[in-house]
């Protein structure tokens, strides 16, 4: 027998739960306590506060030498894990150990014994078998524990027709077995049945099936549905009484247990010939023959072990009927889904423990190994306990159960430190009705798409929610059982470092849930808003996007970094674009000959995208103030700092999300309110407008954004030139007449020639005129007949001026420059040439 010292007990008990376990050990209320073979498992019952005895299921843990240096101990009572029930249990095991060799050291002094020392205790006993060579990492799951329990008890004897003729259009009671809606809690017992009211049709289906409530069938008879039978009000007299004494996953479907109120209703609804399975228009059950069954451990598809009862083998090779699904009644029912069967099972197992049997839960292989030495010592403490009137019978029954397999080559990896991962996804949430009150949002009166966080552990391969019940990730190689139990300290040290970057738990169980989420993600984190806030102010910021954002861009490079492992799913609308993106610039054709397209942003994996709109928006929600002082030296280091603190970022086609780096933006957000300003008219097509005079504000705009790394595109810059040309000043050459021109110009007119030569220059179109009267026209001629003398003119002139100005326009023209060819266009007015 292992040996369990004081110290054993202090490092794994709480001081206040020793206590507490000192003090129900000394006031007698243990009441029973067995030992394995092994040494390794005990198990026990103490006498609890409600008159009714605890069950305690405890292992050791042994090491090198022998020594323990864990205990694991289940109770049933609600503190389930290493209570004060476990530590009675351990005493009163170390005071029958210390009882038991001091009769053995009597034994061996007493006169005529032989041995002498050899009569002596030889310490604690090595484990033996494949159970003892591993160690209490093969632990039961609470489950697998309360099964055994149950067991147990029920091995001690002390466990825990015609159809109706429906006319048709006819409303009547449908009971459904299993349905199919209804939630598959750990808790909720195996089989349960609801209640449906139908409408049957002419042709026999069934339509307007809905929730029938048992208790109004208990109303007066004048206020109950008329299609009630008395059958019926029997038959809901025993659900309603089976709803009140058990426990409801909800309260539409009604658990049916081993009991004789169970088996009398399910007896009742199938001799009714409305009992369906699945659904209310599912298979129609019906009796069947009884068949005799035998417990067998069947493989499952997971790879455990679960009981299932099969026909025995003395029955026919062809049954009348197949079990498909055992229903553990007092007495056992099968269920035929081929034949849309239901009926007794027969079986040489005590009925409430066949019941048990048939409620057994999957097992895996570490499990297996104890279950098959703690399985026999549990039936046997429960019928060696039990009434007398089940002693007699108790042998033969307990020997009829059968034993899973079990491997017997196991390896312990209790040395895998695992890697937290984290997933990051979008699910259906819905505010919880008292925080819904205080939305102002309509999307947020029913259900919608919200970001959750999934943690799990990676252990070598093995992926373990932190939420999974199993303490032993478990998996089989060849003959080999490999065995990896779960390292607590790193998992709850990444569960403080998520609890360190904001998030909570979407359903938490020791506080009021602001979110309402779908079962299977009870387990899921999100990222909350700081604070202790209120149910208003919860619900104006639970779902602010620059929160995940901010999660994503400064969070998870943390993470990453310190090793996590980071994933997302295809719809998560927060996943930050890796990389760096190259800023460009552009200028194309515009609406007119002298205006021109200015573009802006970045180039991300070969394609460019336009900023201009975005940053438009940004600088539209500055500050006046703040936009007014930009690009002022005073107030430069004040914007630079202002930019350093957005958080921009843009999103891509797929959903990304890019981060515009605000060392870059302070210099372009800068320089783009000196060339836009203001003005929202600017921007056409998502392009800033800009004309020919304004070369030189777009030229101020490339050498303050170049600090930014601006990269240029080479259509621009020719545009660029001129405008730093103009940034110098305007330089205008004089100009004159070739000498065949036979007009002598004015003053003004010979300025207006040199400022012609300088749009020229500057690849401006058009002229400088205002109404093309006489002198105008001979300024135009003159610089007509300087572009051809000089070369550039190789094409005929056109002129137009109205005729209502000039009526012989076109012979003037001929006399002052016979060397230019002159169209004439004639019959317009000037309305007509200015538009």
């Amino acid at each position: 027998m292992i040996r369990l010292a004081e110290g054993d007990l202090r490092g794994a008990f709480e001081p206040q739960t020793m206590a507490r376990g000192r003090q129900l050990w000394r006031g007698g209320h243990v009441r029973q306590v067995d030992t394995a073979d092994d040494g390794l498992h005990i198990t026990g019952k103490v006498k609890g506060s409600q008159g009714r005895p605890y069950t305690q299921t405890i292992s050791l843990i042994p090491q090198a030498g022998g020594k323990v240096v864990r205990i694991t101990g289940y109770c049933t009572c609600p503190a389930g894990l290493n209570c004060k029930h476990v530590v009675a249990v351990l005493l009163e095991h170390g005071s029958r150990r210390d009882k038991a060799e001091n009769a053995r050291d009597a034994a061996a002094s007493a006169p005529g014994a032989g041995g002498g020392a050899g009569g002596l205790s030889q310490g604690p006993a090595q484990p033996q078998g494949a159970a003892a060579a591993s160690p209490q990492q093969m632990a039961l799951s609470p489950a697998v524990a309360g099964w055994l329990d149950r067991l147990a008890a029920a091995a001690s004897g002390n466990p825990a027709g015609a159809a109706q003729a429906a006319k048709a259009n006819q409303r009547l009671l449908l009971y459904v077995l299993n349905q199919r809606e209804a939630p598959a809690d750990a808790g909720q017992a195996p089989v349960c049945v609801r209640a449906v009211s139908v409408k049957l049709k002419k042709d026999g289906s069934i339509a307007e099936g809905k929730y029938y409530d048992i208790e109004n069938a208990f109303r007066s008879e004048a206020q109950r549905a008329r299609f009630l039978t008395d059958e019926d009000i029997n038959i809901l007299g025993d659900l309603m009484w089976l709803s009140r004494g058990g426990q409801r996953a909800d309260r539409l479907d009604v658990p049916l247990a081993a009991d004789a109120v169970s088996l009398r209703a399910a007896e009742a609804m199938l001799a009714s010939g409305r009992l369906r399975y699945g659904t209310a228009d599912g298979l129609a059950l019906r009796p069947g023959p009884e068949i005799a069954a035998e417990p067998v451990w069947v493989k499952t598809e997971r790879g455990g072990q679960r009981l299932a009862f099969v026909p025995a083998a003395e029955a026919p090779a062809e049954p009348a009927a197949r079990i498909d699904l055992i229903l553990p009644f007092k007495r056992l029912h099968y269920l035929d889904s081929a034949h849309g069967l239901m009926g007794p099972v027969a079986t040489a197992l005590p009925a409430a423990l066949a019941a048990e049997l048939a409620r057994a839960p999957e097992i895996g292989a570490a499990e297996a190994i104890l279950i098959k030495g703690l399985l026999p010592q549990r039936l046997r403490c429960g019928t060696d306990r039990g009434r007398k009137g089940d002693a007699a019978s108790a042998p033969a029954a307990t020997a009829a159960v059968p034993l899973p397999e079990a491997p017997g080559n196991v390896e312990v990896r209790d040395a895998v430190v695992p890697v937290p991962r984290l997933e990051l996804f979008t699910a259906d949430v819905r505010l919880a009705p008292a925080y819904r009150w205080y939305s102002e949002d309509d999307r947020h009166s029913g259900t919608f798409r919200f970001p959750l966080a999934r943690l799990s552990f990676d252990y070598c391969g093995e992926t373990v929610a932190h939420d999974a019940p199993a303490q032993v990730l478990q998996r089989t190689d060849g003959d080999r059982l490999v065995l990896t139990p779960r390292h607590k300290p790193a998992e709850t040290k990444a569960l403080q470092r998520l609890a360190q970057l904001g998030l909570k738990r979407a359903v938490d169980p020791f506080a009021s849930n602001a979110l309402m989420v779908d079962r299977q993600h009870a387990g899921a984190f999100f990222i909350a808003p700081p604070g202790r806030l209120s149910a208003y102010e919860f619900a104006h910021a639970f779902d602010d996007p620059t929160r995940f954002i901010a999660f994503s861009v400064e969070a998870l490079p943390q993470l990453l970094q310190e090793g996590w492992q980071v994933a997302f799913s295809d719809d998560y609308p927060y996943r930050v674009a890796e990389g760096d993106a190259a800023w460009w610039a552009d200028v194309g054709d515009g609406s007119g000959i002298d205006w021109f397209a200015f573009e802006l942003g970045v180039e991300y994996e070969g394609h460019r995208i336009n900023l201009v709109p975005h940053l438009l928006g940004i600088l539209d929600r500055l500050p006046r103030e703040i936009l007014a002082a930009a690009g002022k030296d005073e107030a430069a280091d004040a914007f630079a700092g202002l930019c350093a603190t957005l958080k921009l970022y843009h999103p891509l086609p797929d959903g990304r999300l890019l981060p515009l780096p605000a060392a870059r933006l302070a210099p372009i957000l800068t320089s783009l309110v000196q060339l836009v300003g203001p003005r929202a008219d600017r921007v056409v097509e998502g392009k800033v407008k800009l004309h020919r005079a304004e070369a030189a504000a777009l030229a101020a705009f490339a050498d303050g954004a170049d600090k930014g790394g601006l990269a240029w595109a080479a259509s621009a810059e020719r545009l660029l030139g001129l405008g730093r040309r103009l940034q110098g000043g305007v330089n205008i050459e004089r100009l004159a007449p070739p000498a065949g021109f036979k007009a002598n110009l004015r003053s003004y007119q010979a300025e207006g020639l040199s400022w012609l030569g300088f749009l020229r220059e500057a690849e401006f179109g058009g002229v400088l005129a205002d109404d093309m009267g006489l002198g105008k026209t001979v300024q135009a001629l003159a610089f007509l007949a300087h572009e051809k003398a000089a070369g550039r003119l190789d094409k005929p002139a056109l002129i137009v001026s109205p005729t209502s100005v000039l009526p012989n326009w076109q012979a003037e023209a001929e006399r002052f420059a016979p060397e230019l060819s002159v169209l004439a266009l004639r019959g317009l007015d000037r309305r007509q040439l200015f538009d």
